[in-house]
């Protein structure tokens, strides 16, 4: 992740004071971002700040303490009131990580407070970092562009793991773009792919958490009549026609597939690049390279 520079701070300062309203408007969370502060003032400022809802956490504790409850009462009034600490500490963490990735010229007024509200109780109890992360860029992606996630895809987040996030991630790697849609490209049963773990069991289990969807034990085959431009990460191609249909493969990207994608932090394989170029070469079509170089 990024860091800040000053000049980030003018930027997006008006976003981030109009998100923090909403953020306490819709569940009550005090949201002062943390990292901005650590770069735009002092550490000492950065700590007073956490420290904030800490003090009020102790003060309720001291409080309930000296309440004449049951001793089990007390346990529980004390345990919710950890659980509202750790879901502030854990809805923080995730603005905070969101942040980096909010255009300056977004608009988070336009933001549905339903789906704030929604998914802030969705991931409030989101602790892992690399998940957290992957909530920040969905709020992030919906404060630049409104209904860049659907509800769906909200439900899918929420239910899967971090394994399942990075088996997803890995699935990525085969992905090309061809006007403006993903496609993953995978061979059944080629060396390179096996040797990047697609093999049925790998597939059937995204397809299980709605990640992907497979056409049973076929193929996907593409017509092309004319050229087309597609895109692996940032390299591009034009593919002409070959002596037969493309051969995609047997997996698709569902519609949660395919908005998750653009932030699921995949990674371009020079070894599958090249092992793609080959084979589609090898099977009759013209493959030009329009920018050579690394696909990062």
């Amino acid at each position: 992740m990024g860091e800040f520079s000053m000049s980030d701070l003018s930027g997006i300062g008006k976003t981030v004071e109009v998100l923090a309203k909403m953020v306490s408007d819709t569940c009550g969370v005090l949201y002062e971002p943390r990292r901005i502060i650590l770069k735009a003032k002092a550490e000492s400022e950065a700590s007073i700040i956490r420290a904030k809802t800490d003090i009020q956490i102790e003060q309720l504790r001291q409080e309930v303490a000296t309440l004449s409850l049951p001793e089990r009462a007390q346990n529980l009034l004390t345990q919710s009131l950890q659980r509202e600490s750790r879901i502030q500490e854990n809805i923080s963490s995730i603005l905070d990580q969101a942040l980096p990735h909010i255009s300056v010229d977004a608009q988070p007024e336009k933001l549905e407070p339903d789906w704030l509200a929604d998914v802030l109780n969705r991931c409030s109890l989101i602790s892992d970092q690399e998940m957290q992360s992957l909530w920040g860029k969905i709020i992030a992606g919906q404060i630049n562009n409104p209904r860049s996630f659907s509800k769906r895809t909200m439900v899918v987040v929420s239910e899967i793991d971090k394994k399942d996030a990075l088996a997803f991630t890995r699935l990525c790697t085969s992905v090309w773009v061809s006007g403006g849609t993903a496609f993953p490209f995978i061979i059944d049963e080629s060396e390179i792919h096996l040797k990047m773990g697609f093999d049925l069991s790998f597939k059937m289990h995204l397809e299980s958490i709605g990640l992907i969807s497979r056409v049973g034990f076929g193929s996907i085959m593409r017509e092309i009549t004319h050229p087309i431009s597609i895109s692996y990460f940032n390299r591009d191609i034009i593919l002409a026609p070959g002596p037969k249909d493309l051969l995609q493969g047997p997996v698709e990207l569902t519609m949660t597939g395919r908005e998750l994608f653009p932030i699921c932090g995949a990674q371009p394989s020079e070894e599958y690049y090249n092992y793609m170029i080959d084979y589609w070469r090898k099977e009759g079509y013209t493959v030009t390279e329009t920018n050579p170089g690394d696909p990062k």
